[in-house]
């Protein structure tokens, strides 16, 4: 159990934590660019293997002029 002081607010002493902005925001910036190379990550192997777009853009081309 934890003792609470009668001066202060039961709320900020029972948080163990305090409420760093700078913190709070470094983490979500990590968790951010955690999920994007994530999912960049799996839609470049849903894309399959080998597949480029300047590949797939020459290989239909004649060579003639029109």
């Amino acid at each position: 159990m934890i003792p609470l002081m009668p001066s202060a607010p039961a709320r900020h002493q029972l948080c163990a934590i305090n409420n760093d902005p700078v913190m709070a925001t470094v983490f979500f910036i990590v968790v951010m660019l955690h999920l994007l190379a994530g999912f960049g990550y799996a839609l470049y192997r849903l894309g399959g293997p080998g597949k480029s777009g300047d590949a797939d853009r020459h290989e239909n081309q004649s060579g003639k002029a029109v």
